[in-house]
């Protein structure tokens, strides 16, 4: 009997479902197109299994990948309140992460890579109190501004903000 390939846990886990590339020709020229590689198709860096798609549309890459995908209510309000943030003259990014560091959303200066910092940051200060409910502010100053960095229901978010 064969036995299903392993998928690793870095590994993107999605359900199955039609290849949005070859399925919208209009769409396909503005879409990466995407190599076979053992098994597995090299996606921005990660690895996808061939049978598993759609949980792309969660982890940011959908306005990317996926620009006639409509998003969830909650996604919509995450991508709301980055703009509305961003709107703010005197910030110059904002990051969004979960307690593992998985990037929910980010514009400006904050990118992917800052996200598993930034929530590692955020954890390692809350161990800093004995109070549960006192939940501490990191902030990063430098020449470039501040970097404020606040926990809240296992969702951490930072905010760059020029200084004044």
């Amino acid at each position: 009997m064969a036995k299903e390939p392993q998928v690793q846990p870095w590994l993107v886990q999605i359900s199955p479902v039609q290849d949005p590339v070859s399925s919208l020709p209009i769409m396909s020229s503005s879409i990466p197109k995407l190599q076979p590689e053992n098994d597995f198709m090299a996606l921005s860096g990660m690895q996808v299994h061939p049978t598993q798609w759609t949980a792309l549309l969660r982890i940011g890459l959908h306005k990317k990948l996926f620009p006639w995908q409509k998003l969830s209510g909650m996604e919509a309000t995450l991508e709301q309140h980055l703009e509305d943030t961003m709107k703010n003259p005197s910030i110059v990014g904002v990051l969004c992460t979960d307690s593992q560091g998985l990037n929910l959303g980010c514009r400006g200066t904050l990118s992917d890579e800052h996200a598993g910092v930034i929530s590692v940051l955020a954890q390692q200060a809350a161990k800093l109190t004995s109070d549960p409910t006192d939940i501490p502010v990191v902030c990063l100053e430098s020449d470039n501004g501040n970097i404020m960095i606040q926990k809240h229901d296992g969702i951490t978010v930072a905010v760059h903000k020029m200084a004044s």
